[in-house]
């Protein structure tokens, strides 16, 4: 009997903890669910350091391809979004298109390190544009500023010519994308808000065969820091 008792306090305990477990949860769940929703539209306008790591092997030359550039350039798009509200934080799950100018990289080719380079590389990548989803979390200072960071993942797609006059190739590739970072925001009026913030874009690895295949292969590691403006209207 005393044994049988046990079993059913300790049933009991079991019980209640599994009901007390339910229960929180079903509480954070009515946190989340209780929150506002707000679709919005955006506009995106961004200011680039796009940077080219080179790597590879010619085969004319018998050497490792070297070296990485930097070149600036602009960009613009746009975004489609849903803001959820709650009591200290929102939440904005999005899907963002963006359109990047074309950048040219100047990297090392003949003979390679360690030895003074006579030859370089001309890199090019045009067509340039990523789509990704995002996922930001923003979290009031004040009535009129907001911090948010977060990031997200997606593809980027580029054309690639490079060409050192001996050799030369050109691909086009679509690569996965990826992006985090953070910024601030001004509301301006019930509607409208200004944004202002950072991003990193890894836009993948690109191999180039040279001359068909035959020469060897140039690789491009590419990613871009990125100043963003954005204008962002919420719908009614």
């Amino acid at each position: 009997m005393r044994k049988l008792l046990g079993l059913s306090s300790r049933s009991l305990l079991i019980i209640a903890s599994v009901c007390h477990g339910q229960a929180e949860a079903i509480e954070i769940a009515e946190v989340f669910r209780d929150g506002e929703c707000t679709p919005y539209v955006q506009a995106n306008f961004v200011g680039s350091a796009a940077n080219l790591d080179s790597s590879g092997f010619n085969t004319p030359g018998a050497f490792l391809n070297s070296g990485d550039d930097t070149d600036s350039n602009v960009g613009f798009g746009g975004a489609l979004g849903l803001k959820k509200e709650y009591d200290s934080f929102r939440v904005r799950p999005e899907f963002e298109v963006m359109w990047r100018q074309d950048s040219e990289h100047v990297t090392n080719s003949f003979p390679g390190p360690p030895e003074p380079i006579i030859f370089f590389y001309d890199a090019k990548s045009s067509d340039n544009w990523s789509t990704l989803a995002n996922l930001w979390l923003d979290v009031p200072v004040s009535e009129k500023l907001w911090l948010y960071g977060g990031g997200g993942l997606g593809a980027a797609g580029t054309h690639l010519t490079v060409d050192d006059t001996e050799v030369s190739g050109e691909k086009t590739v679509l690569n996965f994308a990826w992006q985090a970072g953070g910024g601030f925001i001004l509301p301006v009026g019930d509607r409208c808000e200004l944004d202002l913030g950072y991003r990193f874009l890894d836009m993948g690895s690109t191999s180039v065969p040279l001359d068909g295949g035959t020469n060897g292969n140039y690789v491009a590691d590419m990613a871009s820091h990125n100043l963003m403006f954005a204008v962002r209207l919420y719908v009614p």
